[in-house]
Parts: C-alpha cells; structure tokens; sequence
C-alpha cells in the first residue's frame, strides 16, 4: 500500500512477499553480475558497447535494489526517485474511485493521463463536469 504524502514522501507498507520479490530480483542481479565477471572478452566495438550497456543495467539494478532492500530488512526510509514518485502519484488517477487528491489544487498530471489513454475513459465523462 503507498499513500503519497508529499511531492517528495511517501508512506509505503509492503507485504512480505514484496519484500521477497525484492530480495529475489537484488540476488539476480548479483549472481547476473558475476556470471558477467566470467564471459568471453568482446571481440568486436559493438560488442564492447552492448557488454557495457547491459553491465550498466544490471549494475543500477543491483544499487538501486541493494538500497530498497536494506531499507525493507531494517524498517527504515528508502528513497524514491522523481520517477517512481510520478508512478506512485499516477496511480491515485488510475485506482481511484471518487477523489484524486491535490495539494495545490493542480490536477494538469490527471487531466493529462486521462486525456492519453482509452484505460480512463470513465474518468473523462467524470473530469469534464469538474467545475474548478
């Protein structure tokens, strides 16, 4: 469950088995990066690039997985990126039923969603009575 709080925080509680998926996909990641470790050198440009793209992949995924999981093992704050904030707001657009909080009173993220995507065509009939 994530309640977004703030722009910037967010209350999240997680089921166990979140947390379990979490430390499945940071061991991944891991055992991916030193299987790397152990791959024929590249033999062309192109293959140095694409060993460098996807080590580069992985390498984020493990950093950013490691944080989320230590946090999660010691019941402490994780960051979220300006991206998974944005994802977390979008939600409330995506699952609410009557209300999409605001703040400021700025729904542009919700006016915007809903006027791209056929998911939330219900919305639209709701959003143009919005007298506000």
């Amino acid at each position: 469950m994530y309640l977004p709080l703030a722009p910037t925080l967010m209350l999240g509680v997680w089921c166990p088995t979140r947390a379990d998926v979490v430390r499945q996909q940071l061991d991944s990641a891991s055992s991916t990066l030193h299987r790397m470790d152990r791959w024929s050198p590249p033999k062309t440009v192109g293959e140095v690039v694409e060993v460098a793209h996807i080590r580069s992949d992985w390498e984020r995924a493990s950093v950013e997985l490691g944080g989320l999981w230590n946090s999660v093992a010691d019941g402490t704050a994780a960051r979220c990126t300006s991206k998974n904030m944005m994802f977390f707001n979008s939600l409330q657009v995506v699952w609410a039923e009557r209300y999409v909080m605001s703040r400021d009173g700025s729904w542009e993220l919700a006016r915007k969603m809903i006027a791209e995507s056929r998911t939330y065509v219900r919305a639209r009939a709701c959003a143009s009575t919005d007298t506000t």
